[in-house]
């Protein structure tokens, strides 16, 4: 059963993550702030990033792709 969160981008309690998405303290802040539906809008907006700028998503590990993905994962944290 999913943990319930107060999600910073939805501004209301909703089920939360399974785990933290990530190893790593943002991966830790997402799962604390972040519900299941804002997660999954993140991930479209993630298909559209690598649509638009045309990026390789087998190249997910290469520092531009990493960079850019990061910087627009941020605002949704917040």
């Amino acid at each position: 059963m999913a943990h319930e969160v107060f999600c910073v981008k939805l501004k209301k309690q909703l089920p939360g993550l399974d785990e933290p998405p990530f190893d790593t303290e943002l991966g830790q802040k997402i799962y604390d702030n972040v519900s299941e539906e804002a997660w999954r809008q993140w991930t479209e907006f993630c298909k559209m990033i690598l649509n638009e700028y045309r990026l390789n998503p087998s190249c997910a590990a290469s520092p531009d792709t990493r960079d850019l993905k990061t910087s627009n994962l941020l605002p949704w944290t917040e």
